[in-house]
């Protein structure tokens, strides 16, 4: 059986010199996980940030048969937003790790984002989580 298995990356609203490469598998099999641990971090849940490729929303609009009504617009978030959100999440994770999937890739996914929207605070580029089904 094959298994098809989804997978996050950073989008950026323009080029960025940041290397943004992350596996992402970790983070997507843990995502509704995530969002508990953030409400109960008292920061915003994590899949607040997931945007679909403008393309993927346009295609999945025309196969429900919606191709007439048109798509919200894009929305980017500042990396010190989700800076914030990785500094109190990564701790809780690594203190909850028999509550999740495969929590060293875990935390090996959080850290790596947390990286890149680091490096892209010195930026005007603007980001967003999206998926690679």
């Amino acid at each position: 059986m094959n298994r098809v298995s989804a997978a996050y990356y950073v989008a950026f609203d323009r080029p960025v010199p940041i290397d943004t490469a992350m596996d992402g598998k970790a983070l997507a099999a843990n995502m509704s996980t995530l969002s508990t641990f953030c409400l109960e971090a008292g920061v915003h849940p994590l899949e607040l940030f997931v945007r679909l490729p403008p393309e993927l929303a346009r295609q999945m609009m025309d196969e429900i048969g919606l191709a007439d009504v048109p798509l919200a617009p894009e929305e980017w978030f500042e990396p010190a937003a989700g800076v914030a959100v990785l500094a109190a999440l990564i701790p809780y994770v690594d203190q909850n790790a028999d509550f999740v999937t495969q929590p060293a890739a875990l935390l090996e996914d959080l850290q790596r984002l947390q990286t890149i929207l680091a490096a892209a605070q010195g930026t005007d580029a603007r980001w967003r989580l999206e998926i690679d089904i």
